[in-house]
């Protein structure tokens, strides 16, 4: 337990407040007239007290002792310090809410299935990062060219063909059961690269594991959406996306082996062995979100009804109309729900159109992603001719200050909206990351490190997309699909820019090129995309709104206590 004691002085309209329970990082009920628990907030165990000592002339001397213990499983002592200063600092009656916190207040439940998606997390983006980080050192013992790395790059996409069928089965049989398998699955494909003869055989693989990290990468952001509160959703694929990061990093921070000997690559790929058990004990106490539960129990009723004989209609996905248009009688359920999210913003609201445009957006935006990721250590190594070790400090020192663009583009997209800051994000972050791979000197590292922060916050107001626009029984087949058409999007910018690098001798260039998706990407997001900020995926979502939740939704029964 952690405990923060403030001393201060209050006059009589404040000594009021003081005494009130508390409504900002958490919602405190009064045990009596001086202490105050828990009712909702990130906290196992809560607690205030309060000694109020009178002054006289209206002033009094207040001592406030609170004792708290996070929710946050595993990361939590990174977090005490920064709950700690808040906690001491609070004013009486304030509902501010800390910047670096989620807009909306969470819950046991929602902060520790947080904490465990960010685990996940981190192995996802070990797994998702190892073929890009290691293939010039690879392709040196295996002596193979710039072209055939990138035919290699563009096979090991094709795997997206199975994380259509892996995410569509969580569809069918939870999230949890699939988020778990895919993790084991993928270290298990991973570490068995370390053992390849050849490109063909560490070519296929990373096929397989880049599948299941393909997987994890989608259903970690469906299961942040099916539990995070609805002001929350963009901050929670932000810190998941940060934590993948820090997974991306320990490969980085492991590449220096590779310059070790010609076959010490292969140590990089034997590390997500060592994830397996912390894995398995993570699958012990993640639950399954309360969406599928609820939808899974909603299909069992209608089937039973079925048998039965008693039917009714679905409830249609249909595409909102413009603001005020009137769809029903001022008391119709139905009229609220197409007024509130037509106010939201515009866009295309059919399931299929939902689709399309998600899809085509994916392959616009991973043009330039791709090939600017992949290629980075090779254009790094033979074109500026960095080290591994440099390679390093280069892929950090730019890398690193991503986080505050995740972070501010998280928040940002759950406060003000995720259509402008997305396309505005988006746009900037591709001008500049084109620009690092056509200018040397300085500007080289100036427009890494723009590109990162701009760009990056892009991440999350876009990541959330996704699991928000499609109801529960076709989310995960839906983002399966984008996910597919990203791969294929993947798939033809690596060959375009291994092409084009061959013909025109200068892999910067071909990179820069590829520039113009995201550019489109910016402008779809701005005509096209519908703005879903603080709205439940209910009301997104027409299908799901006669499922069950819990009363204290999207909070619920914590995960058992580790």
């Amino acid at each position: 337990m952690a405990t923060v004691s403030t001393c201060y002085e209050v006059d009589d309209d404040d000594l009021a407040l003081v005494l009130q329970p508390r409504d900002d990082t958490v919602r405190e009920v009064a045990s009596d007239s001086c202490t105050f628990a828990l009712d909702d907030g990130p906290f196992e165990r809560y607690e205030r007290r309060v000694e109020v000592e009178s002054l006289g002339g209206g002033r009094h001397r207040i001592t406030e002792t609170t004792s708290f213990k996070l929710a946050i499983l595993y990361f939590g002592p990174l977090f005490t310090g920064l709950y700690k200063r808040t906690l001491r600092r609070r004013s009486p009656g304030s509902t501010a809410i800390p910047w670096w916190a989620p807009p909306d207040r969470l819950s046991v439940r929602s902060t520790q299935v947080l904490s465990l998606l960010c685990v996940l997390s981190i192995v996802t983006g070990y797994l998702g990062s190892i073929i890009s980080q290691t293939l010039t050192f690879s392709a040196d013992e295996f002596q193979v060219d710039a072209s055939a790395q990138g035919q290699v790059l563009a096979a090991v996409r094709l795997g997206a063909v199975l994380t259509l069928g892996i995410i569509a089965l969580a569809d069918r049989k939870g999230r949890r059961i699939v988020l778990i398998g895919g993790a084991v699955a993928g270290c298990i494909f991973a570490a068995a690269g370390a053992l390849a003869p050849g490109i063909a055989v560490l070519a296929t693989t990373q096929t397989l594991s880049r599948a299941c990290s393909l997987s994890l990468g989608v259903l970690i952001l469906i299961v942040a959406a099916e539990e995070m509160p609805a002001g929350s959703r963009a901050y929670a694929v932000s810190v998941t996306t940060m934590t993948g990061a820090l997974g991306a990093g320990v490969v980085l921070f492991l590449l220096p082996i590779a310059d070790t000997g010609e076959a010490a690559w292969r140590i990089i790929y034997l590390v997500p062995l060592l994830a397996l058990v912390p894995i398995l004990r993570l699958g012990r106490i993640l639950p399954e979100t309360q969406r599928f539960t609820a939808r899974a129990a909603r299909d069992a009723a209608e089937a039973a009804a079925a048998e039965r004989g008693e039917t009714s209609p679905p409830a249609a996905h249909a595409a909102v109309p413009p603001v005020g248009v009137e769809v029903g009688g001022p008391d119709d359920d139905d009229w609220v729900l197409i007024e509130e999210v037509g106010a939201a913003g515009g866009g295309v609201q059919s399931t299929s159109g939902r689709f399309w445009m998600l899809a085509w957006s994916a392959f616009l935006g991973a043009l330039l992603f791709a090939p600017a990721t992949q290629f980075q250590n090779e254009f790094l190594r033979d074109e500026r001719g960095f080290s591994a070790a440099g390679i390093t400090v280069y892929t950090l020192l730019t890398g690193t200050p991503g986080g505050i663009g995740i972070v501010v583009g998280g928040r940002l997209a759950d406060t003000f909206g995720r259509r402008r800051v997305g396309a505005l994000a988006l746009l900037g972050g591709a001008l500049f990351t084109a620009l690092r791979f056509v200018v040397g000197g300085p500007m080289l590292w100036i427009g890494g490190i723009l590109g990162s922060i701009i760009g990056a916050a892009a991440v999350p107001t876009l990541g959330v997309y996704g699991p928000e626009l499609f109801p529960t029984d076709k989310r995960g087949s839906a983002n399966g699909g984008i996910t597919l058409f990203g791969v294929a999007g993947s798939v033809f910018a690596l060959l375009l820019v291994g092409y084009l690098a061959d013909q025109w001798d200068d892999l910067g260039l071909a990179i820069a090129v590829t520039a113009i998706g995201p550019v489109l990407l910016a402008i779809l997001i701005w005509v096209a995309y519908p703005e879903t900020a603080n709205l439940e995926l209910e009301e997104i979502n027409p299908e799901d709104r006669d499922l069950e939740l819990a009363d204290d939704h999207p909070t619920g029964e914590a995960p058992p206590a580790t």
